[in-house]
């Protein structure tokens, strides 16, 4: 079955498309990809000869890789540890489940992790930005891109499990090596690059996609002239 990415990120319980765009821009989806490539590209759920999408993207997002994949290890008890005092942590805030700096922070610190390559900023610079090799960035500040760029790609509602927050420490040390090398958050980017991701989608049809982009055009998240696009594409029948 081929479905879009919006569709393929409701059946694999993600909170946006934009953490498949995310592994699809670091290959890890290469055998999965229908139609030209760009923003019209779509996922084949059980292509011949591989593992099913959702097998493939499981073995990618609960499980700590490096350039090479392993199976399954046996449970780490710190995870629940982690898991615990987050959990905590969030309900504290109250309703707005989502990482701050200073969790962010205290969550990497939870357990060691992981040697990380040099990463393709591809993704950023287009869903944020991407600025040249300069100083360091202030602690605070970088961990709130590191936040940021974490609560983008994963969801939070409610109590984690080990392997949830294992999967949460696992996109924060992407996001840690891609801010060192000069990736940042940019809200209205991620609006902006959400909206024109979701435009072919919508107009094949897609009824998720055509939600996104209510969504994003009710709530004055769009520039104006890819907000006038957006008006044009939800008017067609």
């Amino acid at each position: 079955m081929v479905v879009s990415f919006s569709e393929a990120a409701m059946l694999l319980g993600f909170k946006s498309r934009s953490r498949l765009y995310h592994l699809r821009s670091e290959g890890h989806l290469d055998g999965y990809l229908c139609g030209p490539s760009g923003r019209g590209q779509k996922l084949e759920t059980v292509p011949d000869g591989l593992p099913s999408l959702r097998e493939r993207v499981e073995s990618l997002t609960r499980l700590q890789l490096t350039n090479v994949e392993r199976k399954r290890p046996a449970p780490d008890p710190r995870w629940e540890l982690a898991a615990a005092d987050l959990s905590e942590a969030l309900a504290a805030g109250g309703c707005d489940l989502s990482l701050t700096a200073k969790e962010a922070k205290v969550l990497a610190a939870a357990v060691p992790g992981l040697a990380t390559p040099a990463p393709d900023l591809s993704f950023w610079a287009e869903y944020g930005r991407v600025e040249p090799a300069a100083e360091p960035l202030p602690d605070a500040e970088f961990w709130q891109h590191v936040a940021q760029m974490t609560n983008g790609m994963v969801t939070i509602d409610g109590p984690l499990t080990g392997p949830q927050a294992q999967e949460v420490h696992r996109v924060m040390v992407d996001a840690m090596a891609e801010v060192e090398h000069g990736a940042r958050w940019d809200q209205h980017q991620w609006d902006a690059a959400s909206a024109r991701t979701a435009l072919p989608d919508a107009r094949d049809g897609c009824q998720l996609s055509r939600q996104e982009l209510v969504d994003l055009l009710e709530g004055g998240r769009l520039p104006d002239e890819l907000a006038a696009e957006v008006r044009e594409v939800l008017a067609q029948s």
